[in-house]
């Protein structure tokens, strides 16, 4: 094994950065693979190979296009092989006919839950990332639910000012409200329809065999007459015996149906969630917050309904269930049908999510910085004496993915601009520039950026003079780092580390390219231990970073900071 990996040449590297930076990448020579987690790291291989997870045997993700010459290709890497159990702790690799895996030692990776001991009731506890990656799936679910239909199929359209509303929302909700979740969208949409449904149940006649009285005797069947002819007597009244009663064909209600064993097994989720929310998401000064209440009731009401009698029949809805007309068309039903789908992809969805939170915490960060560009639109010249002019060329709107895909929501070419940028001094118009946004999904079909794959970049703004302006093409990298994930790290050995990846990248990008552009670049970190966004500004043989709690409820916040880094970025280029 160690000679095939040693073929197909892959590496682990520290920082999205890193590609072919020595000091920071690792080579996968067979064995268990042990490093220090520093947030967000990358796979480089050779084109030919594949990696997939072996628990679900899903492919990773290709972070931008292909580099030198199209040999070797950068790959994300799910945090779940690199903080799971040490069963889940591998990767494998595939080429042609072969396959093997590779194991992982991520020292320092944050763990899903705080125990994994078999049968212990913490095992459900999860730790503050695991908490926090939840929320950055509330945070595209709710503005999925804000958003209009959009033309293409499993997409809804947003608009950016739209979206930072809705973060300023979160913001003032935090204060005295917790953490929105599924449980208490259900309990609010369910809090009254559900008593209505148990109350109202739907009940079915079964024909049967069973004894009844003599004069309720109305119909039979062969094995009803079988049995009378081997009664003693000659009348039905010697057959029936001292009880007076005959074996017949008779009809009973019952509660044991398709939509009654959803119901039942809809309500006893939404029990455990309820728990679940109330003990991990509901502190002591919230318990009287309206979330917290209608969880609270609603998990009453859950409990009250499971001790009806209609129940003690109901058994346990099959695996695959195929909805029958009922869950589907009766109103009753239909919203219960709804949520328990829900509920039902909750758990595969929030392991999906976990293995691949470092692409949900780049899809936060485009976000963000989309927000931000769309706030900078908004600047009036006049009330500007030093700054820019953002002009966007294209009216663009939000598209997300309806479900996730690997950890990703944001629609790659949905992203604002392109921009024309008027740069202003003194209050008067001076040069202009085109400034535009590229995701790296969609780097193959860009003249500059398709040549960065080595970058690792996660978001790309490239910059364009117009007429006599007096700076040079420029491309400007963004990074964005899972520092949540882990032990938070000092962000001055990022920036320095990125720096000196940077140089080293442009300098082997523009050999042999005439007129390459130069590159600048800026590290947006998440963060468990700070409370507000930070922004530090690249210094000598640094670059820019910025650190962004974990929490949606300070995001508001950080599109402030972005404001600002994009700007301070511009100005540099005239420095």
């Amino acid at each position: 094994m160690p000679n095939f990996l040693e073929e197909i040449e892959i590496q682990l590297h520290f920082w999205p950065w890193s590609v072919e930076i020595p000091e920071e990448s690792i080579s996968l020579t067979g064995g268990c693979i042990e490093f220090s987690f520093c947030g967000s790291p990358v796979l480089s291989i050779s084109h030919e190979a594949k990696l997939y997870i072996p628990s679900r045997m899903e492919q990773f993700k290709q972070l931008g296009t292909s580099y030198d010459n199209a040999r070797y290709q950068v790959y994300e890497t799910p945090h779940g092989i690199l903080a799971g159990q040490a069963a889940l702790k591998k990767l494998r690799i595939r080429i042609a006919d072969k396959t093997f895996d590779v194991e992982f030692n991520a020292r320092d990776a944050a763990a899903r839950f705080i125990s994994f001991i078999p049968g212990s009731a913490s095992l459900s506890q999860k730790t503050s990332i695991a908490k926090y990656v939840d929320a950055w799936s509330q945070v595209f679910d709710d503005l999925c639910d804000k958003a209009t239909d959009s033309i293409w199929e499993y997409t809804s359209e947003i608009s950016w000012s739209v979206v930072l509303g809705y973060l300023s929302g979160i913001a003032k909700d935090a204060t005295r409200e917790p953490r929105k979740a599924l449980i208490v969208s259900i309990a609010e949409d369910m809090i009254n329809r559900l008593p209505v449904t148990v109350a109202s149940a739907r009940k079915i006649l079964l024909r049967c065999r069973d004894f009844a009285p003599i004069h309720r005797f109305q119909e039979s069947d062969v094995h009803c007459l079988r049995w009378y002819v081997q009664q003693p007597g000659r009348t039905k009244e010697e057959k029936a015996g001292n009880k007076q009663r005959l074996l017949a064909v008779v009809r009973k209600e019952s509660f044991n149906t398709l939509e009654n064993q959803v119901l039942k097994d809809f309500i006893n989720r939404c029990y455990l969630e309820s728990s679940r929310y109330l003990q991990g998401e509901v502190t002591q000064n919230k318990r009287e917050s309206t979330r917290a209440m209608a969880v609270q009731s609603y998990k009453w009401i859950c409990n009250t309904s499971l001790k009806e009698t209609i129940f003690e029949e109901v058994a346990k809805p099959p695996h695959g269930i195929r909805p029958n007309y009922v869950l589907q068309q009766d109103t009753r039903y239909k919203k219960v049908w709804e949520w328990y789908k829900k509920l039902l992809k909750r758990e595969h969805v929030e392991d999906s999510l976990w293995d691949w939170q470092s692409r949900t915490w780049a899809d936060v960060m485009r976000l963000l910085i989309g927000v931000a560009l769309d706030e900078l639109r908004k600047k009036e010249k006049q009330k500007t004496q030093h700054g820019f002019l953002f002009e966007p060329l294209a009216n663009a709107v939000l598209h997300l993915r309806l479900e996730q895909e690997r950890g990703s929501r944001i629609v790659p070419d949905s992203l604002p601009g392109p921009f024309l940028i008027t740069r202003i001094v003194n209050g008067m118009l001076c040069e202009k520039m085109v400034l535009e946004i590229v995701h790296p999904d969609i780097a193959q079909k860009h003249q500059i950026v398709k040549h960065l794959g080595r970058v690792g970049g996660h978001l790309y703004m490239v910059l364009y003079p117009l007429g006599s302006c007096s700076i040079k093409k420029r491309v400007f990298v963004f990074w964005s780092v899972n520092g949540a994930g882990g032990i938070e790290v000092d962000s001055d050995k990022m920036a320095i580390s990125a720096y000196r990846a940077l140089r080293q990248h442009y300098d082997r990008l523009s050999v042999r390219r005439l007129e390459f552009p130069s590159l600048r670049g800026m590290i947006v970190v998440s963060s468990l231990k700070e409370q507000n966004s930070k922004f530090f500004n690249g210094e000598k043989e640094k670059l820019p970073v910025l650190i962004i709690p974990a929490g949606p409820e300070t995001w508001a916040s950080a599109v402030d900071k972005l404001c600002v880094a994009i700007e301070e970025m511009l100005k540099k280029c005239y420095e």
